[in-house]
């Protein structure tokens, strides 16, 4: 369906977008989303993307990588990362330019993916899947203004238990290397000053 050489080379032609490598060789989103990241052939690879797929209750599906997941530069369990938020917008493709706190930037793109035809009274089965490459190779893609360096980066961390970002809403736990502050006059979660409400005292 999709053969290495005709593959990668419309890939480039395209600049790398996967909607019309979807429509050009008549495969799914997660298909086209895989290939790219198999295109790894010494004298004729790709770009090194990774992916990562996730349920609807953040459960890590898989993580591969053209050059192995890279875990410790970016571990995608950041609730900022639009991945988590593909759920409330299925089918539509989303980028996002992020940065985790070393600095080094990622460009991500993500879609929820439709799994078999449910039978009478059960859930769809669905998906979402974040593809991603780091941002200093984002130009070579139709993305690039949004993965570039002069675009807004989001700034995310690794898993709430590790990151040292101060004052995040999104954040579910405290960071192992800092305790949970609170005070008798206002609230605090995880390191976030919240105003007292008088009115339910």
């Amino acid at each position: 369906m999709m053969p290495y050489d005709a593959f990668i080379e419309a890939a480039r032609r395209d600049r790398f977008n996967i909607g019309l490598l979807c429509g050009r060789f008549g495969v799914s989103f997660e298909q086209a989303a895989m290939r790219l990241v198999s295109l790894q052939r010494l004298e004729n690879a790709g770009l090194p993307f990774f992916a990562m797929e996730i349920d609807q209750a953040g459960n890590i599906l898989r993580r591969i990588g053209a050059e192995g997941f890279p875990h410790a530069g970016f571990r995608g369990e950041c609730p900022r990362l639009d991945l988590y938020d593909a759920f409330s917008r299925p089918g539509r493709i989303v980028t996002q330019n992020v940065e985790m706190p070393d600095g080094i930037g990622y460009l991500a793109i993500a879609r929820t993916l439709e799994g078999p035809e449910p039978a009478i009274g059960e859930r769809p089965h669905l998906t979402a899947i974040l593809l991603g490459l780091r941002r200093d190779k984002a130009a070579a893609t139709v993305y690039g203004a949004i993965g570039s360096a002069s675009a807004e980066a989001i700034p995310i961390g690794p898993v709430c238990r590790l990151c040292e970002r101060p004052g995040c809403l999104s954040r579910a736990e405290p960071p192992v290397t800092r305790p949970l502050g609170l005070d008798e006059n206002g609230r605090r979660a995880f390191g976030l000053r919240l105003p007292l409400n008088l009115s339910k005292l």
